[in-house]
């Protein structure tokens, strides 16, 4: 009598790259949706206050920032690795201990690439599109200003404890979440699609 596996291979076993890529944007689109709604709605019930007056408290802000990055990275990272190889770290390789070398590159690139990324802000804000886009330069400058005014209303506090805090919900968690994402599940998605590192 023949013996025969009854585990059900992964979701995405036998499907091509396109299929993959276009459940990924799903994947992306929903978490955003659902995961910035849910931040909505808890800083709504937390502070008390209506809907259309969430944004007007900081703390309302970082809860739905925090909800919004697990959402539109974390979430559609963990999500596509377990549908991908029926595991939420392993596609990521977020199950395996980094070793000292990357990361003291890491770390002495982080020092000394500071002045170029400045430049690279600088250079940005001088940026003049040509008078046709002038209302998509308008449009982006106002985003910007909304961004900053954002941030300012945030960073307006001088306590150690909510510096932290800020660190910690609007530094830490977004940049763990976004490298889920693009270095955990991105990368490796395009490296398997190109055969090229």
């Amino acid at each position: 009598m023949k013996s025969f596996s009854t585990e059900i291979a992964p979701f995405f076993h036998k499907k091509n790259y396109f299929v993959q890529f276009l459940f990924l944007l799903l994947l992306i689109i929903g978490g955003t949706i659902i995961l910035t709604a849910f931040g909505q709605l808890m800083a709504t019930l937390l502070s008390g206050e209506e809907v259309s007056d969430i944004y007007s408290s900081v703390n309302n802000i970082r809860i739905i920032q925090t909800f919004s990055s697990i959402g539109t990275f974390l979430l559609p990272a963990l999500l596509f690795s377990y549908f991908a190889q029926k595991n939420l770290f392993s596609y990521s390789e977020a199950d395996k201990s980094p070793t000292f070398s990357p990361v003291l590159i890491v770390l002495i690139l982080s020092i000394f690439l500071q002045p170029i990324v400045y430049s690279l802000a600088y250079w940005n804000e001088m940026i003049e599109l040509p008078t046709f886009l002038h209302n998509a330069e308008v449009w982006m400058k106002q985003m910007e200003d909304s961004s900053n005014s954002i941030l300012t209303l945030l960073a307006d506090n001088s306590k150690i404890s909510i510096l932290l805090l800020n660190i910690l919900l609007l530094a830490l968690v977004p940049a763990v979440c976004e490298e889920f994402l693009f270095r955990g599940t991105l990368q490796p998605f395009i490296n398997k699609l190109v055969k090229n590192h």
